[in-house]
């Protein structure tokens, strides 16, 4: 779950 958490925060940087 953790991973999962870190991977949806980093496509979200990614996006702004």
């Amino acid at each position: 779950m953790a991973m999962n958490n870190m991977l949806l925060a980093q496509l979200m940087k990614d996006m702004q």
